[in-house]
């Protein structure tokens, strides 16, 4: 086909651009470099090479009889790019410099360390970077193309496309990065003020839950944060956060891949609840709304009970009163919140079974600079009670035994206390379940149990009797029976105040509904659970500085308070068997 169109022969429109086609492939980027060297300037150099080639192509196609047939094509092409350069320089009117490495600091990046100059230094940094924040498809052309060495079909075998497209990607890579450096892009890099998603969970998780790829990364809790209010692209996400596209996209892969993120319409959206500081305003402001009708009311219905509660007969029930009315606040609220918002939905929290092997929702915990106010009676009495350390309500099942922990604290207890305790009591309970048994001997442990035993004293937990020496328990034991009676007690109190009750869970249901973003509004029955079990945090605030709690005059004394624990141990230091009633969810840090 080429000996013909070179020798005169009549050729087709079709062989004519397949032809055109082969000189360009072969040429443009020897083109390119060559301009380069004369220009340097990328979007020049590309303008030459277009010029040149648009010119050939209307060459070739006037061709009408032998005298006008191009003997070497690609000595003609040359003659041509010669021309148009010398048109630019008497065009442009100002001096064009030769530059030899110019072009292998922006192509090829071949290069001579102890000779490089700072600007050819600075100029190869750039492109780097560039190169770097360009999506998966253009940056790898780009690397095949210019640090590989490999040729366009190379490229369309390796990426699974066509050579044209590959072209293509290779023209918008170098119109991306020209572009970016119009806009200093690289100069002016956006600045990258990373923020903190802490995670929380409701429901019960694995002992290595996903949600800790997202707590040990930086990249991955920002990204989240990003796609919260609103969808957004691979670019979007890359121009506000800088990350160079190779790891963005690896981050966004595996936050798809681990559910806590969606792609639509190839934009990223955060596929859990994040629970910032103006929502918890928000949320505070609701409380305090209805903290006269409902929450004063749940205190005033606990202190009427007093008798039949303490005649329950549970160890710890001859504690005073407002000592024990901590732990009553709390399983009275998780109760009251089960039973209000399950009656609202048709399923529990089974629909979360994530890819761990766990079942739970995932939660951000995120503090913001606050636009939203408080209620102005809050901040006058209770604005303290934004101090307090919480942790979330804890149940450990192991088989025989539970373990329940409202972890609540006042200010004067640090975070890295209250999570020690929690370490603790959790990771040590089998020693716990030991240590309580009547026929206990200190002999039988193990110098590291020992240890243990040791740290569960200094905190209070448990205590040794002065009368006999042996081990007591500070915290609260439950029979099979005593819970059933308590869990009664507990209805009777929840069938008196169900109507103020529903309408605080009607007013937290409106805040999420109004509050969080669109697609995630499938799971604003399950947020509003979350927000309903912050009634015991606030039921017990509020409590404590009507004076109607106890406040312990050593912060350690704060951990056994909501300490619960139930047994099937028959031989424990009561008449009976122990066992649980109520399994109340998880939500803790």
């Amino acid at each position: 086909m080429r000996a013909n169109f070179l020798q005169g022969g009549k050729v087709t429109r079709t062989e004519v651009t397949e032809i055109f086609e082969t000189v360009y492939t072969n040429n443009a980027r020897k083109l390119i470099n060559w301009a380069l060297k004369r220009l340097l300037s990328v979007e020049d150099a590309e303008e030459l090479c277009q010029e040149t080639m648009f010119l050939l192509y209307k060459k070739i196609i006037q061709i009408k009889s032998e005298d006008d047939v191009i003997r070497n094509i690609d000595n003609y092409l040359w003659k041509i790019a010669h021309s148009v350069f010398c048109d630019y320089c008497k065009d442009s009117k100002r001096k064009i410099k030769l530059v030899k490495d110019a072009v292998a600091q922006y192509d090829d990046f071949h290069y001579d360390e102890e000779t490089e100059t700072p600007e050819a230094s600075s100029l190869r940094a750039k492109l780097k970077k560039s190169i770097s924040m360009l999506d998966f498809n253009h940056r790898e052309s780009m690397i095949m193309y210019y640090l590989e060495k490999k040729t366009l079909s190379e490229i369309s075998e390796k990426l699974n496309i066509s050579e044209s497209y590959a072209n293509k990607l290779l023209f918008q890579s170098r119109q991306t990065i020209r572009d970016n450096d119009k806009k200093q892009l690289y100069d002016r890099m956006i600045e990258y003020r990373p923020e903190h998603l802490p995670m929380s969970f409701l429901g019960e998780i694995h002992p290595s839950p996903d949600f800790v790829h997202i707590t040990q990364c930086l990249s991955k809790q920002n990204i989240c944060l990003l796609c919260y209010n609103k969808p957004l692209s691979t670019n979007e996400i890359n121009e506000l956060t800088g990350l160079p596209m190779a790891y963005l996209e690896f981050d966004l892969n595996l936050l798809e891949n681990k559910g806590f993120m969606k792609k639509s319409k190839n934009k990223y959206s955060t596929e859990f609840f994040i629970f910032d500081t103006n929502f918890r305003n928000e949320m505070t402001n609701v409380f305090m709304r209805n903290k006269t009708y409902c929450i004063d009311k749940i205190i005033e219905k606990l202190y009427t009970q007093e008798e039949r509660i303490k005649k329950i007969g549970f160890i710890g029930a001859g504690k005073p009163f407002d000592v024990l009315l901590w732990l009553l606040i709390c399983r009275f609220t998780n109760l009251a919140s089960s039973l209000t918002c399950f009656r609202k939905t048709d399923h529990g929290f089974d629909v979360f079974k994530r890819i761990d092997a766990g079942q739970y929702f995932p939660v951000g915990i995120f503090k913001t600079k606050p636009t939203v106010s408080l209620n102005t009676s809050y901040t006058e009495k209770y604005k303290n009670l934004d101090n307090w350390e919480y942790n979330g309500f804890y149940a450990f099942d192991d088989r025989n035994n539970k373990l329940n922990w409202l972890g609540l604290y006042p200010p004067g207890k640090s975070t890295e206390a209250t999570d020690s305790f929690f370490s603790l009591i959790f990771e040590e309970r089998e020693l716990l379940f030991k240590v309580i048994k009547p026929d206990f001997n200190i002999e039988t442990l193990s110098d590291t149990e020992k240890y243990t035993l040791t740290k569960l004293i200094q905190m209070r937990c448990v205590s040794i009797s002065e009368k006999n020496g042996r081990i007591k328990p500070n915290f609260y034991i439950f029979t099979p029976n005593q819970n059933q009676i308590l869990e009664y007690i507990f209805l009777e109190i929840y069938e008196d105040i169900k109507p103020e009750f529903t309408q605080l869970y009607i007013d937290l249901f409106e805040l999420c509904r109004s509050k969080i973003p669109k697609h995630i509004t499938h799971y604003t029955d399950y947020i509003t659970y979350i927000t309903m079990l912050f009634s015991h945090y606030y039921a017990t605030g509020f409590a404590y500085y009507d004076g109607k709690l106890y406040k312990p005059a050593s912060a350690d004394e704060y951990s056994s308070l909501t300490l619960c624990m139930t047994s099937s141990t028959k031989d424990i230091n009561t008449k009976q068997k122990m066992s649980v009633t109520l399994n109340l969810n998880v939500y803790s840090k």
